[in-house]
């Protein structure tokens, strides 16, 4: 989380408008629209991650290059495979999944140890499904959400089902 690193594993808004337009071009011209519809469709889908309070806005460069070779919006990212761990997790700790929309954490909890995990919340943004989308200083707490449109999907329709089949009734 320190703001000199944190751009490090996904590609800028600036990169994605440099180095990738003739890609948005091509993307947009696929789909039957505009270069500024696809910017703002790859925005709202693939953008949004946060690895520091003051971390520019990171896309996701699985989903982005996929989104690219496959000349469509779609959500790749699930695709990785569902996480079990996470499921056990949520499952043990009783976490209230409806409250992914808008939490907040402290840097402790960021730095929590995994070898027995009660809290859940650094699990979810270590693995993508959170991330910082503000910070408070004068409380040093981390507002977070989901990061995007294909996580928010991937979280609703596949990581939401596979968790309840797991709940006995």
């Amino acid at each position: 989380m320190h703001d000199d690193f944190s751009a490090l594993c996904g590609i800028t808004e600036q990169e994605l408008l440099t180095d990738l337009k003739p890609d948005i071009e091509r993307m947009a011209k696929a789909n039957n629209g505009t270069y500024e519809e696809a910017c703002a469709h790859l925005k709202r889908q693939y953008d949004g991650y946060h690895f520091s309070k003051n971390c520019a806005d990171i896309y996701n460069p699985f989903s982005l290059f996929n989104a690219f070779d496959a000349k469509e919006y779609k959500n790749f990212w699930f695709s990785t495979g569902t996480p079990t761990f996470l499921i056990d997790i949520l499952q043990r700790t009783d976490f209230d999944v409806q409250s992914l929309g808008g939490l907040t954490a402290t840097d402790e909890q960021f730095d929590a140890p995994t070898d027995h995990i009660v809290d859940p919340i650094p699990v979810l943004y270590q693995s993508g499904y959170l991330t910082i989308k503000g910070y408070d200083p004068a409380f040093r707490l981390y507002r977070l959400a989901y990061s995007n449109g294909e996580v928010r999907y991937g979280f609703t329709e596949s990581l939401l089902p596979a968790l309840n089949k797991h709940i006995i009734w």
